[in-house]
């Protein structure tokens, strides 16, 4: 948020929804100007705060399934994420994708993502493919693994 700040992105917030369960980093977040921390909130309101938003950016080490990420492109918002392979396989070309450990680089990169009139539209449609992209593979899997349950339990394929 600092990072964003200094770069003319003076509204920048970061507003966390959920139970602080890091250790200390919560307490030192709460600290930090343009921090919200919200906590724990009902579904409704937790939907309000994810609707007043503009992007969805993740700092995290790492993810298996990357849910959270397609859960905000389904949200309609675009996704900053770290530049690793996971993330890359999750979101392909719909997500920005920065080095957490470099606030500066990673401020450079979501201002520039955001300087061009229409940003954000490219970056929900991008979001939408890729959720496709996401439920043709999930379908993919599961007419796998169906017929590997009947080719196990000795049943005609489907």
């Amino acid at each position: 948020v600092e990072a964003l700040r200094a770069r003319g992105l003076s509204g920048a917030t970061l507003d966390v929804v959920g139970r602080p369960g890091w250790g200390d980093d919560a307490e030192k977040l709460a600290r930090a100007p343009g921090v919200v921390m919200h906590g724990y909130q009902p579904v409704e309101r937790a939907r309000e705060i994810v609707g007043a938003a503009d992007m969805l950016i993740s700092t995290s080490h790492d993810e298996g399934l990357g849910l959270p990420l397609l859960e905000g492109q389904y949200a309609g918002l675009p996704v900053v994420a770290p530049d690793k392979a996971v993330f890359r396989e999750v979101l392909a070309e719909s997500g920005v994708f920065i080095e957490p450990s470099d606030p500066r680089g990673a401020a450079e990169r979501i201002e520039a993502a955001t300087r061009n009139p229409g940003w954000r539209r490219a970056a929900v449609e991008a979001g939408e493919r890729n959720l496709a992209r996401w439920l043709a593979l999930a379908a993919k899997d599961h007419e796998a693994v169906i017929g590997l349950i009947a080719r196990l339990a000795g049943a005609p394929p489907c």
